[in-house]
C-alpha cells in the first residue's frame, strides 16, 4: 500500500455470500485497492479488481458508506455507474465494493425486506398513540 494515501479507500468484498433478511455479505475476503480508482475507467477498474481477486467479475456492486447494505447497494455495470461510484468514493473518502459470485436476486430480497423493516420501526403502541391523537383532534 502506498504511504500517505490521499485517494479514496476502496475495499473489495469477495468470496462471500449475500444472505437476505437483513441483507448482509457473509464471510468475505476483503483486500483494499492500492491504486486510485479515479485513474481508471470502468473496464480498467473491473480488470484491476479481477486481477486483485483472481476471479472474473460479472456482478459487481458498491454500497454508499454509512448506509445499510439494503438501502445503499448500487450496481456497478457501466461507465455511468462507475462515474456515480467515483462521486461517492471521492465524497466519502471510502467505499465498499461487493462481488456477487452466485448471481443472487439481491434487489428482490431488498424489496421483500423493506416492509419488514417498516414493521420493526412502528410498534403497536406507536400506532395506538397516533390513532388516539387523531381521534382527540377530531373531537376538538
Amino acid at each position: 500500500m502506498k504511504e500517505n494515501q490521499t485517494f479514496p479507500k476502496v475495499d473489495v468484498h469477495y468470496n462471500g455470500t449475500f444472505v437476505p433478511n437483513p441483507l448482509v455479505y457473509f464471510a468475505p475476503q476483503v483486500p483494499r485497492l492500492n491504486e486510485d480508482a479515479n485513474e481508471f475507467g470502468f473496464s480498467d477498474f473491473i480488470k484491476y479488481v479481477e486481477k486483485l481477486i483472481d476471479f472474473q467479475c460479472k456482478h459487481v456492486y458498491y454500497c454508499i458508506p454509512e448506509v445499510r447494505l439494503s438501502e445503499g447497494l448500487q450496481t456497478l455495470q457501466n461507465e455511468c455507474d462507475y462515474s456515480e461510484f467515483l462521486e461517492v468514493a471521492n465524497d466519502k473518502r471510502y467505499v465498499d465494493v461487493y462481488i456477487d459470485h452466485d448471481n443472487e436476486p439481491i434487489f428482490e430480497w431488498i424489496q421483500k425486506e423493506e416492509p419488514d423493516d417498516e414493521e420493526l420501526v412502528y410498534s403497536k403502541e406507536d400506532v395506538d398513540s397516533v390513532l388516539a391523537n387523531d381521534e382527540n383532534c377530531e373531537h376538538d
